[in-house]
């Protein structure tokens, strides 16, 4: 599902979400890995970073190579909660993460009847 930025203040790219990055270290809090990194998922699904070499080695062995953007979670799922204790960096992975039982309890409560 998209994310609808309408319900975002008007300041959150400009303002909220540098100062989120810039407070953690433009790192993910949960696994670590660094805004724009580069290199591969291993078969753990854990994220492998690629210098040079090591990028040219993964796509030589057909790794797919991917670029980390750091996304900024709501801890309490609630977009319009933008307290900075509130708010922490995060990896797609640990965003989806972080989110999958709100997400489900969501589509729960949209098609309530759906295994009947």
């Amino acid at each position: 599902m998209p994310i609808n930025y309408k319900l975002y203040p008007p300041d959150w790219f400009d303002v909220i979400r540098p100062s989120i990055l810039r407070r953690d270290n433009y790192k993910c809090v949960k696994c670590g890995v660094r805004q724009r990194a580069v290199g591969y998922r291993d078969s753990k699904k854990k994220f492998v970073e690629c210098d040079l070499f090591m990028q040219k080695w993964a796509t030589a062995n057909n790794r797919k190579l991917i670029t980390i953007h750091l996304a900024i979670m709501h801890l309490d799922h609630d977009v319009s909660n933008n307290a900075s204790i509130n708010l922490m960096s995060g990896c797609q992975q640990c965003h989806n993460r972080h989110d999958a039982k709100s997400r489900a309890f969501r589509r729960s409560m949209r098609y309530p009847n759906e295994d009947l």
